[in-house]
């Protein structure tokens, strides 16, 4: 089979305008120049960014459709000339904008007794503070961590040599105890399992150390916690070792 080709002048050539000016779609971001403007306008009080900072994207708490109506709401589109939900969808990913709710950033259902109980709160501290005779400190436990040679993500300017394997079989779990009068922070790393006893044993030797051997006259203990399930007010073993330690 033979194949004949037409040879074209130069000049003829010159008049058919390039291809990708008359073939297919054109893309969103020529159809609609100013709209990463517009779009990062009408997202910016619903923007947050990964609660472990391990992406560099940052995700929107709204669906497709409601940042095509708040893109109509500007007036600077209409319901005939806006880009369509799949369309935006994918324009916002290649920007770097994701559609997704995180979890840690998403608030808690209020109820009505929220106010009262943290106005509660702040009376009891404020009286604490104002009373010479009353220990004010606030507890916490964060999770634990691997102990050996790991490269955890981090920059060191001497050369460390990490495992070549992270057999992670030793984990301590760091402890800590401010005190709110004085604002000096003590950390315990614990080896063991953190359990409701451990954490009443930390403070009592906190005690110890800070304020008995010091001679150091004190009839009240107030501790402010974040409710976890080793230190909640419902956990019964955790108020007995609490009542323990009072009698003692």
């Amino acid at each position: 089979m033979a194949i004949y080709v037409k040879k074209c002048s130069i000049e003829f050539l010159e008049l058919i305008p390039p291809i990708e000016e008359t073939r297919g779609r054109k893309p969103i971001d020529i159809l609609f120049p100013n709209l990463e403007i517009d779009i990062r306008k009408v997202i910016k009080d619903d923007i947050c960014c990964d609660p472990k900072f391990k992406k560099e994207e940052v995700f929107v708490r709204l669906t497709g459709r409601e940042i095509q109506n708040k893109l109509i709401e500007t007036g600077d589109y209409t319901k005939e000339n806006c880009p369509s939900i799949s369309a935006l969808k994918r324009f916002m990913r290649t920007i770097g904008i994701r559609l997704k709710k995180v979890k840690k950033t998403k608030p808690l259902n209020k109820i009505p007794e929220t106010d009262a109980i943290f106005e509660n709160v702040k009376d009891r501290k404020e009286a604490c503070m104002n009373d010479s005779k009353s220990i004010l400190i606030s507890i916490d436990t964060k999770d634990r961590v691997a102990i050996g040679n790991f490269s955890r993500g981090g920059y060191n300017y001497n050369e460390i040599k990490a495992n070549d394997h992270d057999f992670k079989n030793e984990f301590i779990t760091p402890f800590g105890i401010l005190d709110m009068k004085t604002g000096i922070p003590y950390f315990y790393n614990i080896s063991s399992k953190v359990t409701a006893e451990c954490i009443v044993e930390q403070i009592e030797c906190f005690i110890k150390e800070e304020y008995i051997n010091k001679s150091i006259i004190f009839n009240r203990l107030v501790l402010l916690s974040d409710n976890g399930p080793e230190n909640s007010s419902r956990r019964t073993y955790y108020i007995y070792s609490l009542i323990a330690l009072a009698k003692k």
